[in-house]
């Protein structure tokens, strides 16, 4: 197994090396009180390093490599964000290493733990998507539960992210992001992309002028949408299609095109014209949509907000053509449960924060809390590991671990993988 920068970085930071007799290659003694803050950024590789050499105490950067002529191929020898480096930690010495100003730089060749770098080629070796076995007894349950409320946190967090960089291009407009954010999230991923074009070419404005009724609400938006159909014998289409007509020169309305949409390896239920359908509903019942979800205390409060059914027709159809059989299209709590986990929280905590509405913050992380868990292919495979799932955060914890370490690889930059390393010191 070839040995990474990122691995001795790790071997670094978490003192996986011999610790008897650390010298320099010039035969200083080296004491490590603290290795330093790893930092990801341009720059050194730790930051705020605390080495005693000689008996001098020296305060600063640390930079890793696996060879010391790197130091040189990287460039470093010309850059003044280097010169505070007060260590150079390697695998091998093949060259001296000077600053950019002259002054050479302690080198300190570790010798890592076989340990270690057996827990590497253990990793590495592993073709399952889980590498480590956290539930086989080398993590204490308090620190496992700790990591996924952290990770769940994250999750949240970069969700709120991506909320914040869409306030800033809408010059805080919070009603207007509310509203397309909402509309996104009636797209279930597979069609949020259009769901939100949608809600863009229908502007707030426009729907405060056209609330006279659920038709006029299904006229603009399944006009707007591009899969109204031209003509039809259903009294109810035609009659979409005639108002659709008027409110289009009304407003000088141009309609998505109808191929953006995804019908195909999509359940019937969740095909666009049904979730636009919910989407017009909920509209329909409620011109504060944004004050209303945001003041519900209790979580079925919010439930019930969302809990709409489209109009009689949609009852016995999925798409404008032909019929099926009568069932009612209403929300699945489900579907409402995706909708208040992916983007009702996440505004709440970017909204709380934004206003110094701390008790908007904590009912969010309260909710997560209070919302069961999600049930998909990812919680069912932890779940099969021994994991046990009690509420949506647990869910969404799991999920994150998932996506952003198992599946890429990345064991050491997951807590989880820094406890087990941390492990084989003891």
């Amino acid at each position: 197994m070839k040995l990474t920068e990122l691995h001795i970085q790790q071997a670094w930071q978490h003192r996986l090396y011999r610790l008897d007799n650390l010298t320099s290659s010039d035969g200083k003694l080296i004491e490590v009180i603290h290795p330093g803050y790893l930092h990801h950024d341009a720059g050194p590789d730790f930051f705020q390093a605390r080495i005693r050499i000689d008996g001098t105490l020296w305060v600063g950067n640390v930079e890793i490599h696996h060879r010391s002529s790197e130091w040189y191929s990287h460039g470093h020898d010309k850059q003044a964000s280097y010169d505070n480096v007060i260590l150079h930690v390697v695998l091998e010495e093949d060259r001296k290493v000077f600053r950019r100003t002259g002054g050479e730089i302690p080198c300190l060749e570790l010798v890592l733990l076989s340990e270690f770098t057996e827990k590497l080629e253990e990793w590495e070796s592993c073709k399952q998507w889980l590498r480590c076995d956290v539930m086989a007894g080398e993590i204490p349950m308090l620190h496992y539960h700790f990591i996924l409320q952290r990770l769940a946190v994250d999750r949240l967090e970069r969700k709120a992210d991506e909320m914040k960089s869409l306030l800033q291009w809408s010059l805080n407009d919070w009603r207007h992001v509310f509203y397309y954010l909402l509309a996104r999230s009636f797209g279930f991923r597979i069609n949020s992309d259009p769901m939100e074009q949608l809600a863009r070419s229908i502007p707030l404005t426009i729907l405060s002028k056209e609330r006279d009724g659920i038709d006029r609400l299904e006229a603009l938006y399944f006009g707007q949408s591009g899969l109204l159909p031209e003509k039809s014998r259903d009294p109810w289409v035609s009659r979409l299609i005639s108002e659709y007509q008027f409110l289009k020169n009304k407003y000088g309305l141009i309609p998505l095109d109808r191929g953006i949409w995804k019908f195909m390896r999509t359940r019937p239920t969740n095909f666009p014209t049904i979730r636009i359908a919910q989407f017009v509903s909920l509209i329909a019942q409620s011109t504060h949509l944004l004050s209303q979800t945001v003041e519900k205390e209790n979580i079925q409060e919010v439930v019930a907000l969302f809990d709409v059914t489209p109009s009689e027709y949609w009852h016995t159809h999925y798409q404008f053509k032909g019929s099926s059989t009568f069932k009612k299209k209403r929300l699945s709590k489900t579907a409402i449960y995706n909708i208040i986990i992916n983007t009702i929280i996440p505004f709440l905590m970017v909204y709380g924060e934004k206003l110094n509405r701390e008790d908007w913050k904590e009912k969010g992380l309260h909710w997560l809390q209070t919302i069961p868990y999600e049930k998909n292919y990812i919680t069912k495979m932890w779940q099969q590991r021994g994991f046990k799932l009690v509420h949506a955060m647990d869910s969404q914890a799991l999920i994150a671990l998932h996506h952003q370490y198992c599946m890429r690889d990345k064991c050491l930059e997951c807590d989880i993988g820094h406890v087990l390393l941390n492990n084989l010191k003891h």
